[in-house]
């Protein structure tokens, strides 16, 4: 029997990737984002709601968690859809933002649905953990689901690319701001 070393590939792929979005344009397409989910999720389950109120007794007693689970697929569904089919959501292209695959060397590419869905997958994780933390650490200003998924959030206009460094935590000065 006999064991090899695992050897590290020299002739890595060259990733790069574009200047990320500023955190408030961000944060600003999240709120419209949450906006748009939040009603078509209202809306839907009060469409399952006035249809269990018909249902027997038993069946009225799992509503919460029918309720639970069409909003949660809806959510799932716009976010997925949009970011992996459509580039971005309501509320990025509200922005001027849109969602790229990283390594994308002329014209940027969308995610595609696999890491559309995985990006969803870290940006759930990551708000159980600290996402948004991440990105303000970051040089790169790439958050934990951004990282997963291998995407950068991107101005619309943007077509410069840039070589993808090891992104460094910043160091803290004095009196606690970032560098």
């Amino acid at each position: 029997m006999s064991t090899k070393a695992a050897s590290i590939p020299r002739d890595l792929p060259d990733r790069r990737v574009p200047p990320a979005a500023p955190p408030s344009l961000r944060l600003g397409a999240a709120v419209i984002d949450a906006t748009i989910v939040a009603t078509l999720a209202l809306v839907a389950c009060f469409g399952v709601h006035l249809i269990v109120i018909f249902l027997p007794e038993r069946a009225a007693a799992a509503e919460s968690v029918v309720l639970f689970t069409v909003g949660t697929l809806i959510a799932a569904a716009y976010f997925v859809y949009a970011w992996g089919y459509e580039g971005a959501t309501l509320g990025q292209r509200m922005f001027g933002l849109r969602v790229v695959q990283l390594g994308s060397d002329e014209e940027p590419q969308r995610i595609g649905m696999r890491k559309a869905f995985l990006r969803l997958a870290g940006l759930v994780l990551g708000l159980v953990v600290f996402d948004v933390l991440v990105a303000f650490l970051r040089s790169d200003r790439r958050a934990l689901h951004d990282l997963m998924a291998e995407s950068v959030v991107v101005p619309q206009g943007r077509r410069e690319v840039v070589r993808e460094e090891k992104a460094p935590l910043r160091p803290i000065r004095k009196g606690g701001r970032y560098a």
